[in-house]
């Protein structure tokens, strides 16, 4: 038998094997001539682009393949017509059930038949194939035939997989307070030749913040890698210019719609903020972050969530807060690593939780390993998945965020001078009523300012960070500590429901607040334009307030905020 130069359409199958056709015409009833002339045309087409066929006689169980094909299954020079027992003992062992799964489905149905095989090589290396062929009916509607091709894509799902891993971070970026590490695998079994769109970020952002990001972009081939590589370069371009979470999130949905791709992507971002421990959660579609406290409780906080990125362009994403304990640690993956089409959510995530809550996480590295293996064996399944795992430490000098946050309308002829009141009574209440003038000065020159340039109001959120105290000299005494169960001179009472502060109740202040105290002062409004420091006139009424900030403040900035922006100052203790 010649199999080289013998095409399927060219074999007699028992579906048509007694049927008589007029001479010179084919059992269909077509000119000979013409379906010959189709036949050396595929013939060609599959020799330019290195392309094998094959032809499986159900009836006879009978597999006869062109030499193209005998060369990129590994098959013996003259072997050109066997049984396909011949054929599976050159696949990849691990790639077997999903041939069998493919073909039954195929056979089944009287339908396509779409595979990706592995075919062992000489040292250890591996020789990937793609096959693709169509089950075809009997006269009694059963399928008694599957032809097809076969082409090698070694070299294609190399230049993919590249592709893919190019555009993730080529290394985690060290952030002072947080240890990362991160994991990305391709789908089990015969669809691991595939790529995906899932990544993962850690963006360093200002003021110790860092960003964290894991998303999945559908679909699972060159084009969805392409667009993931988009999207992430978006994504952390807004990150860094300063815009918060939801911000951050809304833009990218928008970005990608606007790429008009057709596709979709879930995300999600996690802002933290390293000093405090204060976590802001954005979800789009995508399942929330899993955290284990520093004793070893793990938990799924519950998080709100918007749509996808890309389907809605104006969706507004919902913020989700979460304050962190020193060594904490939180864990982001995409769904390819807690569902397969054998293992529900459910099960896949409470395996994760039990996993991370049982293993040590002094070695950050080594427990990624052990949450991807973990991932894979419970998976098992065509999807990418991805893996970020991030233990915040918290720096030497954390120990209490107190923070104050008040929205002020414009319409609202007293509401300056409340907010400055309130502010002054909030840093007695923290035991740094020394900050209270130049802080109270500064605040209700931004806040006029942001009124006078918006119609939309404008809120000062204020955060007083204090570290912790120096530790003891040997041989210290009590009296030269500072005494943390009396309360501050002038103290208030203990915040209320209407209290300015989220200190708990019954702890007390320090007389003296450590050195290194940071009070930062936000004023957030709706306006876009970037305000800037201006030489006022000898007889000018206004213009100053940036100058007395820049002047008075030890720093100072503006970032721009999804739709405004945010002008800050800080203030330090001596």
């Amino acid at each position: 038998m010649d199999g080289q130069s013998r095409l399927p359409l060219q074999r007699s199958s028992s579906a048509t094997r007694g049927a008589a056709a007029p001479a010179g015409t084919t059992a269909s009833g077509e000119p000979a001539d013409d379906v010959a002339s189709r036949a050396a045309r595929l013939e060609l087409v599959l020799a330019a682009t290195g392309t094998g066929s094959f032809d499986w006689d159900l009836v006879d169980d009978r597999l006869v393949w062109d030499d193209r094909t005998r060369r990129l299954l590994e098959l013996p020079t003259g072997v050109l017509g066997e049984r396909p027992e011949r054929v599976r003992a050159q696949i990849l062992p691990e790639d077997l059930p999903g041939l069998d799964a493919a073909v039954g489905a195929a056979v089944a149905a009287c339908g396509p038949c779409n595979v990706q095989l592995r075919i062992p090589r000489p040292g250890g290396a591996e020789r990937r194939v793609s096959a693709h062929g169509r089950a075809l009916a009997g006269p009694d509607g059963r399928a008694v035939r599957i032809v097809g091709i076969i082409r090698d894509i070694t070299a294609e799902q190399d230049l993919a997989s590249w592709l893919q891993r190019s555009m993730l971070p080529r290394r985690v970026p060290q952030v002072p307070g947080i240890a990362v590490a991160a994991r990305y695998s391709t789908g089990a079994g015969t669809q691991a030749l595939e790529i995906g769109g899932d990544w993962y970020d850690v963006i360093p952002l200002p003021g110790a913040h860092v960003g964290l990001v894991i998303g999945d972009v559908q679909g699972h081939n060159v084009h969805a890698a392409a667009v993931m590589g988009q999207l992430r370069a978006a994504l952390r371009a807004y990150a860094t210019e300063g815009h918060d979470p939801a911000a951050v999130v809304a833009r990218a949905s928008r970005f990608l719609a606007d790429l008009d791709t057709g596709l979709f992507a879930t995300c999600t971002y996690l802002d933290l903020d390293t000093l405090t421990g204060s976590a802001e959660i954005v979800r789009a579609g995508h399942m929330g972050p899993l955290v284990r406290g520093p004793h070893g409780h793990s938990a799924w906080p519950a998080a709100e969530g918007g749509l996808p990125l890309g389907i809605e362009p104006e969706q507004d994403y919902p913020v989700t807060r979460l304050e962190l304990e020193p060594g904490s640690t939180l864990l982001l993956c995409t769904d390819g690593a807690v569902g397969s089409r054998t293992l529900d959510l459910d099960s896949g995530a409470r395996g994760l939780r039990e996993h991370l809550a049982g293993s040590p996480v002094d070695d950050l590295e080594a427990l990624a390993d052990t949450m991807a293996e973990l991932a894979r064996d419970q998976h098992d399944g065509p999807d990418d998945l991805a893996l970020l795992i991030a233990r915040w430490d918290a720096p030497a000098d954390h120990v209490l965020r107190r923070r104050l946050r008040r929205a002020v309308d414009p319409a609202d002829l007293v509401a300056v001078s409340r907010v400055r009141r309130q502010l002054r009574t909030a840093l007695r209440r923290w035991g740094v009523p020394e900050l209270a003038d130049t802080a109270e000065l500064l605040a209700s020159e931004l806040v006029t300012n942001a009124l006078v340039h918006t119609d939309h109001g404008a809120v000062l959120a204020a955060t007083l960070i204090t570290p912790a105290p120096d530790a003891p000299e040997p041989g210290a005494t009590d009296s030269e500590l500072p005494d943390a169960a009396a309360p501050a001179p002038d103290a208030a009472p203990a915040p209320t429901a209407e209290g300015t502060a989220d200190l708990p109740a019954g702890v007390a202040l320090p007389r003296t607040p450590p050195r290194g105290t940071r009070l930062r002062v936000e004023v957030h409004d709706r306006a876009s334009q970037r305000p800037k420091p201006r030489t006022p006139g000898e007889h000018a009424s206004s213009g100053r307030g940036l100058l007395l900030v820049q002047a008075l403040a030890d720093d100072w900035g503006v970032q721009p905020r999804g739709e405004g922006k945010v002008t800050w100052f800080e203030l330090i203790c001596p």
